[in-house]
């Protein structure tokens, strides 16, 4: 009798090890020396920002435009930061051969080239917009008075600002290194025709994302400009419109609008500028 109970007790302590073992060894149980965090970040659209402009020949470099420059453009994550007004000075009335070719001025002799800088904040996955602008024709100014009396002699024909831009540079990057993707020009002219909007410039991917400087002119430091003017910006009026000229001040609106395919996001828009 005894030696039956030893037994069912060894057998009871056996069962009661066996399960005490088994809990110790579960899948469940967390290591007692491995434990897992984590870090997290957020990031909205730069609704509110501001850019100021920047030096297109060093866009690291923020600069102070010359007063009546240029404009800058709203708040919005796509922005335009800056757009040139295109001076070309007080010319006297010539008659010869050839198209009429005048060069832009340099504001109060400023270094500073003709520019156009645009920033896209909004961190999509894939970016893209274009830089468009709308002109109105080369026109005599006039007083209110005289402006029902307007006829065709008071219009520019065919007028166009050819430029000679510099590599399209991101800001805060070295000037003597360009980006592998940027934005491109789509041509080097802007027709004076107050008809459709014309593309100058177009971006995608990384080409679009962060703030983009566009020099106008090749001329960024402004070493070869010569009485403050830049050859490399010209306006050009055709052989069979010079003959229509007459003195006074004649201007040109220049509507420049900054559009993407990804519609949810506000395209931004600047007021037209004249010079």
């Amino acid at each position: 009798m005894m030696k039956t109970t030893k037994f069912l007790g060894l057998l009871m302590a056996t069962t009661i090890l066996g399960t005490t073992g088994t809990v110790l060894v579960s899948a469940d149980e967390k290591s007692p020396t491995e434990v897992s965090t984590k870090a997290e970040v957020s990031f909205t659209p730069n609704e509110g920002g501001e850019t100021p402009p920047t030096d297109p020949g060093n866009p690291g470099e923020e600069v102070e435009p010359p007063e009546g420059g240029g404009e800058t453009g709203g708040k919005g994550a796509l922005r335009i930061d800056w757009a040139s007004n295109f001076d070309f000075g007080a010319n006297e009335i010539k008659n010869g051969g050839g198209d009429l070719v005048l060069p832009v001025l340099r504001k109060n002799d400023q270094k500073l080239a003709h520019f156009v800088q645009v920033s896209d904040l909004r961190g999509e996955d894939e970016p893209d917009w274009t830089l468009s602008v709308k002109t109105t024709a080369l026109e005599k100014q006039v007083s209110e008075s005289e402006d029902n009396t307007r006829t065709d002699k008071d219009k520019i024909t065919g007028a166009k600002i050819t430029f000679k831009p510099a590599p399209i540079l991101a800001t805060g990057s070295n000037s003597s290194e360009e980006p592998t993707e940027k934005p491109v020009w789509e041509k080097e002219m802007i027709d004076l025709d107050g008809n459709d909007a014309q593309t100058l410039v177009s971006a995608n991917g990384d080409g679009a994302r962060g703030t983009w400087s566009m020099g106008m002119s090749d001329k960024v430091k402004g070493e070869e400009l010569t009485g403050g003017k830049d050859d490399a910006i010209n306006l050009v009026i055709p052989q069979s419109e010079v003959g229509k000229i007459r003195k006074g001040s004649y201007k040109a609106a220049l509507n420049w609008n900054l559009s993407s395919t990804i519609v949810s996001e506000k395209a931004g828009f600047m007021a037209p500028t004249t010079k």
